[in-house]
Order: C-alpha cells, then sequence, then structure tokens
C-alpha cells in the first residue's frame, strides 16, 4: 500500500521518467540515415570546425537553416548513446514545455496528469512521421530541437516578468541567444511563433489590458525578428529551390496557390481533421458549459497560429509532400491548443466518465500502434545496420576492385515509426562516371569507396 501511494503521489513523475527512458533507448537503437550521411567522410564524422564551415557554406549553397541542420550534423557525431540520452531528454523537454504552456505549474494535480497523458498519446498516436521527427538524427535536430527551443521562448517570452527580479534579469539575458536561435530554425515554426506573439498582445488589448512598453521584451521579439529574416532571405533557399523544382519557381501566384492548397488541404483532411473535430467539440464545451473566455482565446489562438503554419507553405518551391515532418509545429501548436481546452472540473459526473473513457481508450490504441511500431522500428534498424556492416566488410576485402555490390535492404518500414518510412531511397544499380548519384555517392563518401552500386 505504501509503495502504491507514493506512485500515485508522485505519478507524473513516473510518466516523465518512462517516457524519457522509452525515447532514449529508442533514440539510441536507431542508426543514421539519409542525410546524417553529410556528417561522416571515410568513416571520420565531422569535426566542430568543419560543421561550422558546411554550415556557413549551406547557408549560401542549400539552406538557410544553419541552426538546425547545424545540431542535427553535431549529433550525428555523437556516439549513440550519448545522442539517444540527449534526444530522449528534449523529447521529455518538449512535453514539459507542452504542459507547462497548459498547466502553470507541474504539479501532481489530477489536472496536471489528465493532460500530461493525453499530450504523451498525442506524440505517441498522432504526430505524423514519428520515426523521422523523432528518431532520425537529422530529422530530430531539425524538427523535434528546434520546435522545443521555440516552446521554450514563448514559456520564457509569456512569464519571464513573472520571475523574482534577480531570475527575471537572468532569464531576459538568456532570452537573448535563444531568441536569436529560435528565430533562425525553420521557416514555418518562426512564423508561427511572431502571429501567437502578435496574437497575445492582440487579446489583451481587447480583454482592456493597456499597451505597456516593455523595452526588454520588445528588443527580444526584434532579435527574433531579425534571426528569422536571415533565415529567409538565406542565398542558399533560392538555390535549393531551384534544383528541387524549378518550374514552380516561374508559374503564376494563381497555379502556385491551386498546386500547394490542396496539398495541404490534404495533409489536413489525412491528419488533423479529426483533432480539429476534437478541438471544436471542447470548444462548444467551454464556451456554453465552462466559459473560461481567457483560456478559449489562448486555445483558438494556439490553433490559428498552428494552421497558420500549414498554409505557410502555400508559396514554397521545396514542399514535399511525402514528408509530413514539414508539418510538425503547427501540428504541436494545435495540439496544445486541443488540450487547453480539456475541462479542469471534475465535480461533473457525466464529464468525469466522457474524460476517462477517452483515456482509456486513447492508451490502448496508443499501446497497440507503439508496440507494432516498435518492431516494425527495430526490424528496419536491423536491415540497416547489417547494410552498414556489409558495406564495411566489402570495403576491408576491395583490394584491385573498384565497385562494391549491395544486395537490397533486408527490411523497409511498413509504420510511420520506422526511420526510412515514406523517405526510401535505396541504392541504384547503375552509375555513369563522375555523375553524382543519391544516394550512391552519399555512401561512397562516407565509407571512402570508389563506387557502390545495388545488386541486380
Amino acid at each position: 500500500m505504501k509503495l502504491y501511494k507514493k506512485l500515485k503521489e508522485n505519478l507524473i513523475y513516473v510518466l516523465m521518467l518512462c517516457v524519457f527512458a522509452i525515447m532514449s533507448i529508442w533514440s539510441m537503437l536507431t542508426p543514421i540515415w539519409v542525410d546524417d550521411w553529410r556528417s561522416i567522410i571515410n568513416g571520420v564524422p565531422l569535426n566542430f570546425s568543419q560543421i561550422v564551415q558546411a554550415q556557413i557554406e549551406g547557408y549560401f549553397t542549400w539552406s538557410g537553416r544553419v541552426w538546425g541542420e547545424g545540431i542535427s550534423r553535431i549529433l550525428v557525431t555523437l556516439p549513440r548513446p550519448i545522442w539517444g540520452i540527449l534526444n530522449g531528454l528534449v523529447f521529455l523537454l518538449l512535453s514539459l514545455f507542452m504542459l507547462k504552456l497548459v498547466n502553470k505549474k507541474i504539479v501532481n494535480s489530477k489536472s496536471a496528469v489528465i493532460n500530461y497523458i493525453f499530450i504523451i498519446v498525442s506524440l505517441f498516436l498522432l504526430t505524423p512521421d514519428f520515426g523521422q521527427v523523432f528518431l532520425w538524427t537529422n530529422g530530430s535536430g531539425n524538427y523535434l530541437w528546434t520546435t522545443t527551443i521555440n516552446l521554450l521562448f514563448v514559456y520564457l517570452f509569456l512569464n519571464v516578468d513573472k520571475f523574482k527580479n534577480g531570475y527575471k534579469l537572468a532569464t531576459y539575458i538568456a532570452m537573448i541567444p535563444i531568441s536569436i536561435i529560435s528565430g533562425w530554425c525553420n521557416e514555418t515554426t518562426g512564423g508561427a511563433v511572431l502571429i501567437f506573439l502578435l496574437g497575445t498582445v492582440i487579446i489583451n488589448l481587447i480583454n482592456g489590458d493597456k499597451l505597456k512598453f516593455n523595452y526588454k521584451k520588445i528588443c527580444i521579439v526584434l532579435l527574433y525578428v531579425v534571426s528569422y529574416i536571415i533565415l529567409l532571405i538565406a542565398p542558399g533557399n533560392s538555390v535549393r529551390a531551384k534544383a528541387l523544382n524549378a518550374d514552380f519557381i516561374h508559374k503564376s501566384l494563381f497555379l502556385k496557390l491551386s498546386i500547394r492548397i490542396p496539398q495541404i488541404n490534404d495533409f489536413i483532411s489525412n491528419y488533423m481533421i479529426w483533432i480539429l473535430v476534437v478541438f471544436v467539440g471542447l470548444l462548444v464545451l467551454n464556451v456554453f458549459l465552462i466559459k473560461n473566455i481567457q483560456r478559449i482565446e489562448t486555445s483558438i489562438l494556439w490553433v490559428i497560429s498552428g494552421l497558420a503554419a500549414f498554409y505557410a507553405l502555400m508559396l514554397s518551391p521545396a514542399l514535399d509532400v511525402t514528408a509530413n515532418r514539414i508539418f510538425f509545429t503547427g501540428f504541436i501548436f494545435i495540439i496544445i491548443g486541443t488540450i487547453n481546452l480539456i475541462p479542469r472540473i471534475f465535480e461533473n459526473v457525466n464529464l468525469n466518465m466522457i474524460i476517462t473513457f477517452s483515456l482509456i481508450t486513447l492508451i490502448g490504441i496508443t499501446a497497440l500502434k507503439v508496440t507494432t511500431g516498435i518492431i516494425d522500428s527495430e526490424k528496419t534498424n536491423i536491415a540497416i545496420k547489417h547494410r552498414y556492416a556489409y558495406i564495411s566488410n566489402e570495403k576491408n576485402h576491395l583490394k584491385n576492385k573498384k565497385i562494391i555490390y549491395v544486395p537490397p535492404l533486408e527490411y523497409i518500414g511498413n509504420t510511420k515509426y520506422s526511420v526510412d518510412y515514406g523517405t526510401m531511397r535505396d541504392l541504384e544499380t547503375n552509375q555513369t562516371d563522375g555523375l553524382w548519384l543519391y544516394p550512391n555517392s552519399e555512401y561512397e563518401i562516407m565509407y571512402g569507396v570508389p563506387k557502390i552500386l545495388l545488386k541486380k
């Protein structure tokens, strides 16, 4: 009974520990894949100065995402156990910031536990391209890590003036580098955050608050905006756009929108529709029963900002509709807005029954999906590791041969929890001399061999 009482009293912390352990181990077991190969040359990971140089060059030749790509490259160079622990920690931080933006205090209250369970269920069950966002090293650096940094920025921005004087000053100082990194992370996240911050000002004015001149916050936001602009105007963005979809650039505005809007609508229909239905249901419940106007306004703002992150891609030449990870930040914002509307009133028997039934059902579905996903993910991981071991062995016996012929992967992921799901680009069987062929050339650079081809 004492053990049960202690578990009940610390349930939320037990849940956090379990989440951290699961994601750390899962990350450790996941090998590098696709874009991760760029950070290894002839079997040797890039050092820090090489990574810095690569990101500077990349800003002018491929992408403005200096920080996201830079974080990803550093993570690739780490031993996998260290990478796993760090990634598990950032996943935990993501869930904690989501909770803190819904519950002001992380305590073992019934409300906090329920909200945290819904957050974890949402992340594990509903995240599009789970493996590419959370387990793939490059994807995690570009999406999980950057979104977490931005949620940290939003949380600090909203709460910094509530801290005690000593902590307040230290927080403002810490927000200077955080704002620079956050604004420079990626295009959709920066736009969504700025819309949310502007929306909070508008809501406060509507509610009768006087517009206060806080020069420290203004400076912080300006730093964020400048960093975001530097990201957007990167010369590499246009280079990448021309390389990936030169035809799209020259289309009229109408044609661009007629292509992109249906693609974004399809994503929402396939992955977000039930979340939005739940949001509308909870919104109606709050409007007519609970009537917490402040919570309603904040939730609507989160959802609007999330949808804005989706439709910000309407004019993007580089939009890959098969890579749902690009919608990750918008997904997170909408989840926060939805969970924020979950009732905190537990005296109502009917509400308690609905919440309990929803929790039990979602936990059961999540357990089924994730256990299947873990097995599928590990089968994929084993196949990829066998591929790498085969190439390494063949390299040791290469001698005078110039070509290593590699068999197809033994297994390809069937669920979104596998790192190669939806992005499968296996080796090609033929390659003309001197022609850069992806991903053959990436393998060749990573292992330092003349030529690698897929067996016919």
